[in-house]
C-alpha cells in the first residue's frame, strides 16, 4: 500500500509536467527508431559524419540520451500519447505503484546485472530493499557516472568536450572532458567525487573517456548495485553518420565486482529540431526521505 501526502502529489504532478516538456524537448512528436542493434538501418544513420578542423569527428549536437532503464525501445519508450506515463511503466498506467512494480520487473528479467564477489551480494539486495533511503540518488543526490547514462547534448571544441545530461524528476548536470592528452590529476584522484576524473582521447574516430577517483556514494545502477572507491568506468561514443551517434560503458571494481560490467550499446539519434534544448528542470526537493510520505510492504 503506498500512503502519499499531498505535497508529493503536487510534486509529482509537477516532476510529469517537467518530463513531459523534456520528452517533447529532446524527442518531438515521434520516437526514434528502436534501439535494436539487428536493426540494420537504425543503426548505421544516414549522413556523412561531421568533422572538426583538425579532422576529428564533431559530436556535437541534441542526442536522444535519457538514462539507462529509459531507452528508446524499451517499456519506456516516449510517445505523443502520454510521454508522462511513459516513463513510469506500471499496470494500467498508475504511478503510484510504478516505482515498486518497474523496479522488480526489471531486476528480475535484467540479464546483465553487474556481477559481485559472492560476499557482497546480502549487502546488494539490503541497499536494494531500504532504496528509500539508502539510495544516494533518491534523495536528490547527483546520480554519478556511469548512472548518469548517455548525454542529451555534446558540445565539442578543440580542447574539450562538454556533456550535458536532464534526468527526470532530477535535475540538470554537466561534465567537461580535457581532450588535451593530459593524464589524471592525481589530487582530484585523492579526494575522490561522484563522477570522478574523466579525461578523453581519441582513439580512431571514437572518443573514449577514461574516469577515475570515485567516492564511494552513488551506484552503477539502480537495485542497489553499489561500487568502491576502486570503480573504473570507460565510455565510449562513436559518431558513425550524421544522425547515428554510438555509446558503450563498460565499469571495472576489482574491489566488490567479479568481472567488468558492459551496459549493452546505445544507439542515439540526432534532434534535428533548431528550437530543440536542454530544458531547465525546477531544483529537486526531496520531501520522502524525512517526512516518510512514501511507505509499502516492500520499502
Amino acid at each position: 500500500m503506498v500512503k502519499t501526502a499531498k505535497p508529493s502529489i503536487a510534486g509529482l504532478l509537477v516532476g510529469l509536467l517537467a518530463m513531459t516538456a523534456v520528452v517533447h524537448a529532446q524527442f518531438g512528436p515521434k520516437p526514434p527508431p528502436p534501439n535494436d542493434p539487428n536493426d540494420k538501418a537504425a543503426m548505421a544513420g544516414s549522413g556523412p559524419v561531421p568533422r572538426m578542423p583538425d579532422g576529428k569527428p564533431d559530436l556535437s549536437g541534441m542526442w536522444n540520451g535519457l538514462p539507462d532503464g529509459r531507452d528508446p525501445g524499451g517499456d519506456n519508450t516516449p510517445n505523443a500519447d502520454n510521454p508522462g506515463l511513459a516513463v513510469l511503466p506500471a499496470p494500467k498506467g498508475d504511478a503510484g505503484v510504478a516505482e515498486t512494480d518497474g523496479r522488480l520487473r526489471s531486476r528480475t528479467s535484467d540479464q546483465n546485472r553487474p556481477q559481485y564477489k559472492p560476499q557482497y551480494w546480502d549487502k546488494v539486495n539490503d541497499l536494494d530493499l531500504h532504496s528509500f533511503t539508502t539510495d544516494n540518488a533518491f534523495g536528490c543526490g547527483p546520480p554519478g557516472v556511469p548512472r548518469l547514462g548517455a548525454p542529451i547534448k555534446i558540445v565539442q571544441t578543440p580542447k574539450e568536450i562538454v556533456l550535458f545530461y536532464s534526468l527526470l524528476l532530477g535535475s540538470n548536470w554537466f561534465r567537461i572532458i580535457p581532450t588535451t592528452g593530459r593524464d589524471h590529476n592525481p589530487d582530484d584522484l585523492l579526494v575522490g567525487s561522484y563522477n570522478g576524473d574523466s579525461i578523453g582521447r581519441w582513439d580512431g574516430d571514437t572518443l573514449v573517456i577514461d574516469s577515475l577517483g570515485f567516492n564511494d556514494v552513488t551506484w552503477l545502477d539502480r537495485f542497489g548495485y553499489f561500487h568502491s572507491y576502486d570503480l573504473h568506468v570507460v565510455e565510449r561514443l562513436t559518431r558513425t553518420a550524421n544522425n547515428r551517434l554510438h555509446y558503450e560503458v563498460t565499469s571495472e571494481d576489482p574491489t566488490v565486482l567479479s568481472k567488468p560490467w558492459k551496459r549493452p550499446l546505445r544507439v542515439l539519434n540526432l534532434n534535428t529540431d533548431p528550437s530543440a534544448t536542454v530544458v531547465e528542470l525546477p531544483p529537486c526537493v526531496e520531501h520522502d526521505a524525512a517526512g516518510g510520505h512514501i511507505i509499502n510492504n516492500l520499502r
